[in-house]
């Protein structure tokens, strides 16, 4: 009687265990579609997506995004955006990005430098900071750090 008593505790144990998964923050993947436009004389418009994959068997939250973007290594701005995003779990899924730069923040200060940008001449963008994610009612924050090349289209 004490050896099955024994044995479906343990049963029950590792039941209890294996359902009981800590929880896995989202692996950021990359920045897709990402395109650059001029925006007037003075200003610059980023706009793509940012591609994540949701480990979980659960669904999370998207809450927050709090970011710094740097342009050639000169931090320009910064991204601080509420989201009520829900990423199935075991799948991919989008935070959208649209922001604007000023070409004073791009350190644009000659004219020889605003044509190099406008002619196509590749520069390196550098999205550092982290997404806050809700997922049980407990809530944690994943890193993110991605560069990326771009041009400017006209």
């Amino acid at each position: 009687m004490k050896i099955k008593l024994n044995i479906v505790m343990i049963f029950a144990l590792t039941v209890i265990g294996v359902g009981c998964q800590p929880l896995i923050g989202p692996e950021f993947k990359d920045i897709a579609g990402l395109k650059v436009n001029m925006a007037g004389f003075t200003s610059v418009n980023v706009k793509g997506d940012a591609l994540f994959y949701n480990p979980n068997k659960r669904t999370i939250h998207i809450q927050h995004v709090d970011m710094d973007v740097a342009v050639d290594g000169e931090k320009v701005t910064n991204i601080s955006q509420a989201f009520d995003i829900k990423a199935k779990g075991m799948s991919d899924f989008t935070v959208p990005i649209d922001l604007n730069l000023s070409l004073k923040d791009l350190q644009i200060n000659s004219i020889s430098s605003a044509l190099s940008i406008l002619g196509g001449e590749e520069r390196k963008v550098h999205f550092k900071g982290k997404i806050k994610v809700k997922a049980y009612g407990i809530g944690f924050n994943v890193p993110i750090d991605h560069v990326e090349s771009l041009k400017v289209r006209l």
